[in-house]
């Protein structure tokens, strides 16, 4: 099983226990899982500030695409969020449906 099989296995799990939250540990790093909706839309959208630091690989310098908002951490992150941010007002989100059903 692959760590993305059991992850998947894990929320499921404790999705179907009706819990909001949930946590784990993948080796040494503790993993925080939010599970609830509105506790995750939440978090992204006035508690990122506290969820800066993601565990994921990236390689900014060989592989540029590889360093996205959600690879990114620290000071490099919240730049990224800066300028991302004004993308995704409403009046924009509006404007984009059209081209993403298509």
């Amino acid at each position: 099983m692959s760590i993305g099989e059991w992850f998947a296995e894990f929320y499921v799990t404790m999705k179907a226990r009706k819990v909001k939250h949930a946590g784990c540990f993948i080796l040494i790093a503790p993993i925080y899982v939010p599970i609830d909706l509105d506790l995750l839309k939440r978090i992204m959208a006035t508690d990122f500030t506290h969820f800066i630091d993601h565990r994921i690989y990236f390689n900014e310098k060989d592989d540029p695409l590889s360093a996205h908002l959600f690879a990114l951490t620290g000071q490099k992150w919240r730049d990224l969020r800066v300028k991302l941010t004004p993308t995704f007002t409403s009046a924009n989100m509006k404007l984009m449906l059209p081209i993403v059903i298509k």
